[in-house]
């Protein structure tokens, strides 16, 4: 799905799989911090993806919002990102945006 640019499907893949260990492994075993990151994150219009080093997530926006110049943008604005910063904050985590190489 990244390689072809498909955001959309990566976001609904990261999702299922955030879904899919908890359904396997229990919220406890994933943990009950990381599940309410996840669920901030669904609030914040994102989904988000353990990665399983105890206590980092991945997080992308669900879908992406039309751009002024009408192209798809799947980036947080300096506003949404400053708000999900300080929500995250607020739950003992930190957000850091990350930019892929080659897109």
């Amino acid at each position: 799905a990244l390689d072809r640019g498909d955001f959309s499907v990566f976001a609904q893949m990261l999702d299922r799989n955030f879904q899919l260990r908890r359904s396997m492994y229990s919220d406890a075993a994933v943990g009950f911090r990381n599940v309410g990151a996840a669920e901030l994150a669904k609030e914040l219009g994102m989904v988000a993806k353990s990665t399983g080093s105890g206590g980092a997530l991945v997080c992308v926006r669900s879908a992406p919002l039309a751009g002024l110049d009408g192209r798809e943008s799947w980036e947080l604005s300096a506003e949404e990102f400053d708000h999900a910063s300080q929500k995250f904050r607020e739950l003992g985590f930190m957000l850091e945006r990350v930019v892929p190489h080659n897109v």
